[in-house]
């Protein structure tokens, strides 16, 4: 029984939220990305999942002062899953933008 437990924890700790992303999508991002509905769909998911890497998104955002302190946080590497959940589901090979906001 405590095994289940524990394997249940653990999933949990993995999942990753559309929701959660499309909500720090707006506190992090929708400042300077204001197209958020559209936002996802500029890119394949592929390509999503390599630029949520933050050496890659440091190297594109490095004239931006407010970004780069938070890609340098622990916090960001706990948001990259959410973000990613959300910027895949929604990109361009996905077809589901229509719906993202």
């Amino acid at each position: 029984m405590i095994k289940i437990g524990i394997l249940l924890l653990f999933s949990l700790c993995l999942y990753a939220s559309v929701s959660d992303g499309k909500a720090i999508f707006a506190k992090e991002c929708a400042s300077c990305h204001v197209e958020g509905k559209y936002f996802a769909a500029r890119k394949k998911a592929r390509e999503w999942k390599q630029l949520l890497q933050a050496d890659k998104l440091e190297q594109l955002h490095r004239d931006k002062k407010v970004t780069v302190p938070y890609l340098k946080t622990p916090k960001f590497k706990d948001d990259t899953k959410d973000l990613k959940a959300l910027l895949q589901k929604y990109s361009k090979d996905r077809g589901r933008h229509n719906s993202c906001y």
